[in-house]
């Protein structure tokens, strides 16, 4: 982050588990709570408050694997034990967390931290990441889909097949 020119502040106590504080170049301040394990994927946040001014960085050592999650989407992916949210990063939900991954992950921070507002994924762009790289899975297209999502996903298909992928 200090790379990138951003401001980057530490707080002189660990209140509420906040672990550094990005200012905004509008002047607006994101909370981070990072997370690190050595080779396990699950992370644990404490009263976990949903809010776009706050990020739960996860990071596994033992592979150099981060997460930079927005804690709307941590808190979706996490199960609830008492006061804790628990994220196990696995097959369920690998995937869906793949948009959110090591630089992916930094690009929509950094992108906050330029706007001062939340970066939601482009679905397209998580969709070419997801099905259009080299390995990547054949798309299914189920009947119960939206006839646009049906759309989409034919699209997909068809680049699939014009790159060899599919």
């Amino acid at each position: 982050m200090l790379n990138e020119g951003i401001t980057v502040y530490s707080p002189f106590f660990d209140v509420e588990g906040i672990d550094c504080i990005i200012r905004t170049k509008t002047g607006e301040h994101i909370d981070i709570q990072v997370k690190t394990r050595t080779d396990e994927k699950l992370f644990d946040v404490r009263n976990l408050t949903s809010r776009p001014d706050f990020y739960v960085i996860c990071h596994l050592a033992k592979t150099e694997e981060t997460w930079v999650l927005p804690s709307s989407v941590f808190k979706k992916y996490s199960s609830k034990h008492g006061i804790v949210n628990r994220l196990i990063i696995n097959g369920t939900n690998e995937k869906e967390l793949l948009q959110y991954q090591g630089d992916y992950g930094f690009k929509s921070l950094l992108e906050t931290t330029r706007t001062g507002k939340v970066k939601t994924p482009n679905g397209w762009e998580y969709l070419k990441k997801r099905y259009l790289t080299k390995g990547a899975e054949p798309i299914r297209i189920k009947r119960s889909l939206k006839p646009g999502t049906k759309s989409v996903y034919k699209r997909i298909r068809k680049l699939q097949k014009e790159q060899g992928i599919a």
